[in-house]
């Protein structure tokens, strides 16, 4: 079983989750090779700059749309 050190939807940076949990160092998702789990980042005022202005959760919170 793994077990998180954060809860969901902690903020922090990549630098930080990378020495908690591993993982590459400037992708948007992240696949640590120690855990079957994705990390998702993402900034919200920086992806409207790109046009990547949909991500968040949806309506009712049970699903997180990702488009970087």
């Amino acid at each position: 079983m793994t077990i998180w050190q954060t809860a969901v939807g902690t903020q922090g940076t990549r630098d930080d989750f990378k020495a908690l949990y591993g993982g590459e160092g400037n992708s948007g998702i992240q696949t640590p090779s120690n855990r079957n789990s994705i990390l998702v980042y993402s900034d919200h005022l920086e992806g409207k700059k790109y046009g990547y202005d949909l991500d968040g959760w949806n309506e009712s919170g049970t699903v997180f749309r990702y488009t970087g």
